[in-house]
């Protein structure tokens, strides 16, 4: 699973990169093609606008392995931003938006628990060179 959290301010730029890296890691994406992530604690940036979306929507639906992808987004704060970039992705890969964390872990199929622990256990990408603050941390 890749699991994914982030934090602070996100720019556009950030989710660009963020999505250059793993759509050129030839490790992603796992075996389990899940992919739980948390915004609970990000803020985003109005960079973060419809135009940007459909183009990373675009990257991602390039990838040939997106068809298995199963994503949720716990997106209590951004629901409606979350709810757009679904929209753009979809049909390429079942991605649902979520407020509630228990349900988004239900419907992936794995324990809250498990999702928890693994979630606090992710190290904080480099600092960024433009902003001087991590903005996301990463495990497979």
């Amino acid at each position: 699973m890749t699991f994914l959290r982030w934090y602070g301010l996100v720019t556009a730029n950030d989710f660009l990169a963020h999505t250059t890296r793993l759509y050129s890691d030839v490790a992603w994406p796992p075996e389990k093609h899940l992919h739980p992530t948390d915004l609970r604690a990000a803020r985003l940036d109005r960079s973060l606008d419809e135009r940007i979306l459909v183009k990373i929507a675009e990257v991602y639906r390039r990838h040939p392995k997106i068809a298995r992808f199963r994503v949720a987004v716990l997106a209590s704060n951004f629901f409606k931003e979350a709810m757009l970039f679904q929209r753009f992705l979809k049909p390429s890969a079942s991605m649902m938006v979520f407020s509630d964390f228990a349900t988004a872990c239900a419907w992936l199929g794995i324990t809250r628990l498990h999702a928890e622990r693994r979630l606090r256990t992710l190290t904080p990408m480099p600092l960024s060179v433009d902003h001087h603050t991590p903005r996301e941390a990463i495990g497979l």
